[in-house]
């Protein structure tokens, strides 16, 4: 009797801390260490002090030359694209589970180049991108860092004006945001917005016209770093941050190493926790009970649902759609040289992240080519490649305690979940790595590159996260006059 009352207690109390476990967050504090606030120098030469003077690029200055073109169209021309190819195996015996949607690429791929080749205007493009804002550069770390910097057309009218800083990833460039700024660039405040925005677009050093690291070890954290010093440059004591892919990781960093500055943080693509962490092996416990039982661990169980695969749906994305992340995170080397050689295998490359398709409209695919160029003509594709690398050596176990950094409960956080982020979560495990989550909302968009993609609904999700803040900033001001009168 006595075995069976000890065996019943157990199991009780092992319940219980496997709950507390997988529900409770506050186990989950790690310190911020101290390779945040070290700086490091990543250029040329001897190490110099950081230049706080912001240089500014030339808007209506060319930056290639027409030799440049002419050796890209005869590249292009010369491609020599393979003609292999597969079809369905009509055989009922048949066990292969292999995707076959790609076999329509090589098609898309030679009208893509054909494209490119006769109808694609780069001097346009070029000058559409260098004159829609303001184009500067600064030296921090050693690096010339590229960004560029709009103001909305109500700054005059509008009671308070707000910091952005927007951040992008792979295989993206400012690019991404250039209609977003057209927005800006027209938003007069005739919605009756009474905010204006300073939109911050930095390059991260390797992409877009930042230059490139020239010695190891930058990463997500020496980028974290820079950004924040970018903003301080120029004079943004506090700011917003908004983030997507590799920018969602730099941005969430900045909002764990300098809280005070972070007026709040969204993302559209918010990382999971990296793999092989104790933080990583929670998830998938809490993924696999959510999944079996959702009213156990979902806060809104009828919504999150959706956002919920399976361990098999999860392992089986993770294997079929990460083949060049894991690339780039390994060997990047492999690869980079032929795609620095060759134009048409760099378009297939970056282009088949962004799903280019038949139903891939012209101005979209503008767009698309003039990352493809920004990437050609700079020759950083391997630079941007390389940033894999250094960020993946520091999510490996052992290489420190930020790989599971959380985003404390003094920065507000939005979420605009996506339909087509291959590691879409429900939001009560998002709880877990951003504590005070104020903003949410679950976007039915099948891209993962909104601001590329749909420009206008980014800009109404920016508005409503930046407003949601400002009005939680403005009750808490006036609950301090109201103690304050007592």
């Amino acid at each position: 009797m006595v075995y069976i009352f000890v065996y019943i207690l157990a199991s009780a109390l092992i319940a219980l801390i496997v709950h507390r476990f997988l529900k409770s967050n506050s186990w989950l504090e790690p310190t911020v260490p101290d390779e945040f606030y070290i700086d490091g120098y990543f250029g040329a030469g001897d190490s110099r002090p950081d230049d706080a003077s912001v240089a500014t690029l030339e808007n209506h200055q060319s930056l290639v030359t027409d030799e440049c073109l002419k050796d890209l169209k005869r590249r292009l021309v010369m491609a020599r694209l393979s003609e292999h190819k597969i079809t369905n195996n009509n055989n009922n015996n048949s066990n292969s589970n292999i995707d076959l949607q790609w076999l329509g690429r090589p098609h898309h791929l030679q009208h893509t180049i054909d494209y490119w080749i006769s109808e694609f205007d780069w001097r346009k493009q070029e000058k559409k991108l260098l004159t829609n804002a303001d184009h500067y550069r600064v030296t921090l770390e050693g690096l010339q860092v590229h960004f560029i910097k709009i103001i909305s057309a109500n700054y005059e009218r509008a009671h308070k004006s707000v910091g952005v800083l927007l951040c992008n990833g792979w295989p993206s460039c400012f690019v991404e945001y250039n209609n977003l700024l057209t927005l800006l660039r027209q938003d007069d405040g005739h919605d009756g917005d009474k905010l204006a925005y300073e939109a911050i677009v930095p390059s991260i050093p390797g992409f877009g016209y930042s230059e490139a690291p020239r010695r190891a070890g930058f990463n997500a954290i020496a980028c974290a770093r820079l950004f924040n010093k970018l903003m301080l440059c120029l004079g943004y004591r506090q700011y917003y941050v908004l983030g997507s892919d590799w920018g969602s990781l730099i941005g969430g960093y900045i909002a764990s190493a300098w809280p005070e500055r972070v007026l709040g943080f969204h993302t559209t693509t918010p990382c999971p926790w990296p793999p092989a962490t104790l933080a990583s092996v929670r998830y998938w416990a809490r993924l696999l009970v959510a999944k079996l039982r959702p009213s156990l661990l979902l806060d809104n169980p009828s919504v999150e649902v959706k956002c919920l695969p399976s361990p098999r749906e999860l392992i089986e994305r993770l294997w079929n759609h990460s083949g060049q992340y894991h690339l780039q995170a390994t060997q990047p080397q492999l690869v980079a040289p032929a795609l620095n050689d060759s134009p048409a295998g760099l378009a297939a490359y970056i282009l088949q992240e962004f799903g280019v398709d038949n139903r891939t409209s012209k101005a979209q695919l503008d767009a698309l080519l003039s990352i493809c160029m920004i990437y050609w003509t700079q020759e950083n594709v391997d630079a941007a490649m390389h940033f894999h690398k250094e960020c993946h050596s520091h999510l490996l176990p052992g290489s420190g305690s930020y790989q599971s950094l959380t985003v404390g409960e003094h920065v507000p956080c939005g979420v605009s979940t996506l339909e087509g982020d291959l590691l879409r979560q429900p939001i009560s495990f998002l709880r877990a790595k951003y504590r005070r989550i104020v903003y949410v909302n679950h976007l039915e968009h099948r891209g993962r590159h909104l601001a590329l993609e749909n420009p206008t609904l980014f800009y109404e999700e920016m508005k409503r996260f930046i407003h949601t803040c400002e009005n939680l900033d403005q009750n808490n001001n006036d609950n301090d006059q109201q103690q304050q009168s007592l």
